[in-house]
Order: structure tokens, then sequence, then C-alpha cells
């Protein structure tokens, strides 16, 4: 299982994988949120190319 290494706005360090993953939402004026399964969300400036193995193709 392939794990993704992103940091929140406030430069915390998260590891995830696609099953951690239930959305990405990109937003032009407040950069990317990432939904967990577990309810938690992620605010990042991450870029899909960062993120793209997150997601299904």
């Amino acid at each position: 299982m392939k794990f993704i290494e992103i940091k929140d706005l406030n430069d915390d360090t998260f590891y995830l994988n696609k099953a951690q993953v239930m959305y990405i939402a990109y937003q032009e004026d407040s950069g990317c949120h990432v939904g967990l399964s577990n309810g938690l969300q992620i605010k990042t400036n991450a870029s899909y190319e960062e993120l793209k193995d997150l997601v299904d193709d």
C-alpha cells in the first residue's frame, strides 16, 4: 500500500493512502481540502500532482 506525505497549513505532516481519503476538493482562494474516512479534514497547499496517487483514475 502506497502512502503519500502531505503537510497541512500548520506544517504538520500526514501520511495518507487511497483507502483513507474520501474526497479532495480544490478551491482557488483556500487551497486544497482533503476529507478523510475518519471525519477529519486537512487543509493543504498541495498541488494535484502531489495528491494524484490518492484519487481513482
